[in-house]
């Protein structure tokens, strides 16, 4: 695939976020959302919201490290 003809395909390099409440360490990229649509994350260790997002991005999140240091 010659990515700089195909504009459907991206590269991002991801950043870790980490979850105010529990501590899970998360990676995360961002893709496009409706103008106006809030997507707030979810932690998938303590269920908590972890971001709202106003600026037409919506994060991915996927889990790397437990609250207690366990690489997933």
């Amino acid at each position: 695939m010659d990515a700089k003809n195909d504009r459907a395909y991206t590269w991002q390099m991801a950043e870790t976020f980490k979850c105010p409440h529990c501590g899970a360490l998360y990676e995360v990229t961002y893709g496009k959302t409706p103008p106006g649509d809030r997507h707030a994350g979810h932690c998938q260790v303590c269920g908590r919201p972890m971001d709202t997002r106003s600026d037409g991005t919506i994060p991915h999140y996927e889990l790397v490290r437990m609250p207690d240091g366990t690489n997933i």
